[in-house]
């Protein structure tokens, strides 16, 4: 192939890692290599939830693509000191690397960890010349600030300086929504042509031809269940869907039910109450067939992003809702781009963030007409916008014009 390229992944997570990001990853490098390009990879053995490394190699070949992972240190209870340590460990090893192997002509960075592994990338690609693709999951530090996980607006500039920098100097950067791509523009006075847009695709997983059993206290068939699946943190302010099942208290057949982990678990739990186990159930961190078979058994899936959150990431639990034909309640600003896909293709309604009022009512209305949506549409619709093949040829067409 004339033009074929030595393309360069770097990524703290590959598979077999099972992070949703790190799958994605090698189904990119994988429809590259069809492509007929070079494609390695920089990760580290894999350590994330439910993850093993038995029979994973620090060097290996699979299915065309070139692996090479670094050995850091465990992370014990994923204690902060020791993960970031890692962070600066793999920063400086990948830095060294780039620089010092043959030049690649396309390398891609993501937002993991923010900030840090792009300007490395930039650093080394500065001396080798090579050209760099800049995939935001996020647009960070602003989603920090915007969530007061960064108090300092002095250092929040900073970052957000550095961050700036990151962007100018990419070939192409790759943001999940026009929401994402309006606040670079706006905000960063990012160039639009160098702005892409693509979301990520719909995984598939063993789910289609396998159910998992799983059961939980005080919840059958019978009940509407309300299911959030994904990770629990700050962002999705999920304090205000623990409030209204508080105030739902008539409706005893409504449960809301939490799969994932996250930094907000506990004091969810604590807000929870005497309804912990009963109305409000918290099951824990699911592997992608488990969660998918859990979600098929489910009523509404809920979508929650804080203001003005939307504006600078996409919740990839989207597409794991609507890939089973899951109904949502996306609590979101009805003027962001995914409330506005989700209202144009009904696969959904909309609740206003500021009213729990507004966010109660919808889901009353949710239980009373249980049999409104059209699942087999919803999959439809899911996989017409964010089908495998659609996104990954986005992604080849990316790599081929640079």
């Amino acid at each position: 192939m004339s033009n074929s390229k030595r393309i360069l992944i770097v990524h703290r997570y590959f598979y077999p890692d099972t992070p949703a990001y790190a799958l994605i990853l090698k189904k990119m490098a994988e429809e590259w290599v069809k492509e007929g390009h070079s494609v390695s990879v920089l990760t580290t053995f894999p350590s994330y939830y439910g993850s093993s490394i038995n029979n994973v190699k620090k060097e290996e070949n699979i299915g065309g693509i070139n692996i090479n992972r670094i050995k850091l240190f465990p992370e014990k209870n994923r204690n902060i000191l020791s993960r970031l340590f890692n962070t600066i460990l793999f920063a400086l090893i990948t830095y060294l690397k780039i620089l010092y192997r043959k030049k690649y002509d396309i390398i891609t960075v993501a937002t993991t960890p923010p900030v840090i592994m792009a300007t490395v990338v930039r650093w080394a690609s500065f001396f080798k010349k090579n050209k760099y693709i800049y995939h935001c999951q996020d647009i960070y530090p602003e989603i920090a600030f915007y969530n007061n996980d960064i108090k300092n607006k002095y250092f929040f500039n900073i970052l957000r300086y550095i961050d700036k920098k990151n962007n100018l100097k990419a070939s192409r950067i790759v943001v999940l929504s026009n929401d994402m791509k309006e606040t670079l523009e706006n905000e960063r006075n990012i160039p639009s042509h160098k702005i892409a847009v693509i979301n990520n695709f719909i995984r598939k997983t063993k789910e289609e031809s396998q159910e998992y059993a799983y059961s939980y206290k005080n919840c059958n068939d019978k009940d509407f269940r309300i299911v959030f699946c994904g990770n629990i943190g700050k962002l999705q302010s999920l304090d205000k869907v623990i409030e209204i099942a508080k105030s739902l208290e008539e409706y005893s057949n409504i449960k809301f039910i939490f799969i994932g982990s996250g930094v907000e678990v506990n004091r969810l739990k604590k807000q929870s109450g005497e309804m912990l186990d009963n109305k409000v159930h918290f099951l824990g961190y699911f592997n992608s067939e488990k969660a998918v078979s859990a979600l098929k058994k489910a009523n509404i899936g809920i979508i929650s992003i804080s203001e003005p959150t939307y504006k600078t990431a996409y919740p990839s639990k989207t597409m794991t809702y609507l890939k089973v034909g899951l109904p949502v309640l996306a609590i979101v600003n009805n003027e962001s781009e995914i409330g506005k896909f989700i209202d144009k293709n009904q696969l959904g309604v909309i609740a206003d963030p500021d009213s729990n009022d507004d966010i109660r009512a919808n889901i009353i209305k949710l239980y009373e007409t249980k049999n409104k949506f059209n699942k087999e549409e919803i999959k439809r619709i899911a996989y017409q916008e964010f089908g495998e093949n659609i996104i990954l040829k986005k992604w080849v067409s990316l790599i081929n014009s640079l």
